[in-house]
């Protein structure tokens, strides 16, 4: 006769497993909503930490000398939250609307392939009526430029004052010459066809009279081809980091719940 039962008959074992399935659908719920969000957080993060590198690097090898404020503008923007799980990296004050300075804005038109907007140079000699709505200015190959290749700011102030075309009236250069009249403004327009002009252009004067364009006034908004391909590089990124930032941050998320 075995043990709790009838002779010959094999013993009964009851298994009680509704403790152990709850403690287990516990577990899952817990993974569920607190070790896999947080564990993405924590993957995000350091994508986005090596995506701005990446960037920053494909900036330098497609733009001729960008300054560092271009560079050092692309940025992460918004980190991820536990349960906000987005992050976003851009330029900064890429959503500035008019901030004509920030690098978002005037590298649109590398972004996009599109024709670029008008500098402030241009939209104050608008305003003054110097030149049309439609004409953009282009640097001469006589114009000298800095170390990244733009024109000095010293240099767009004082052509701002001389063609009297400053915000600052205080600032203006008296029109036909330099504060006082003792001398003739270093810089001056011209408009080609007006008394045998042959260009349309701001001049530089320099000492003695002589004076070559420094800036030559075309019709039409200057189109550039696209060489910022940001999405093709945080894409890369993603693809390539993801996976492994996400093992990291499981085993992260798993350590500290224990």
């Amino acid at each position: 006769q075995g043990p709790g039962g009838h002779h010959g008959a094999p013993a009964g074992v009851k298994i009680d497993i509704k403790a152990d399935l709850a403690a287990a659908k516990r577990r899952i719920r817990f993974i569920r909503t607190e070790q896999i969000p947080y564990a993405t957080k924590l993957a995000i993060d350091e994508v986005l930490k090596k995506t701005r590198p990446a960037v920053q690097a494909h900036l330098r090898a497609v733009l001729d000398r960008p300054t560092p404020w271009t560079i050092n503008s692309f940025r992460v923007l918004k980190w991820p939250k536990k349960n906000n799980l987005e992050g976003l990296i851009g330029f900064k004050d890429m959503d500035g609307g008019h901030k004509s300075s920030a690098a978002g804005q005037y590298l649109q038109p590398l972004l996009g392939g599109t024709a670029r907007p008008a500098k402030r140079l241009e939209v104050l000699l608008r305003a003054r009526g110097t030149i049309g709505s439609g004409e953009f200015l282009v640097p001469s190959t006589a114009q000298k430029l800095d170390a990244y290749g733009n024109v000095s700011r010293a240099t767009i102030q004082k052509i701002l004052a001389n063609l009297q075309a400053s915000f600052d009236p205080l600032s203006r250069t008296p029109s036909g010459g330099a504060r006082g009249g003792k001398k003739k403004a270093e810089y001056y327009f011209t408009r080609k066809g007006i008394r045998g002009q042959r260009l349309t252009a701001i001049w530089h004067r320099y000492p003695g009279g002589h004076a070559v364009p420094a800036f030559v006034v075309v019709s039409g908004a200057p189109k550039y081809k696209k060489q910022i391909d940001l999405g093709k590089v945080v894409d890369a990124t993603v693809h390539r980091e993801f996976a492994t930032a996400f093992a990291n941050g499981y085993a992260i998320a798993a350590r500290s719940a224990r």
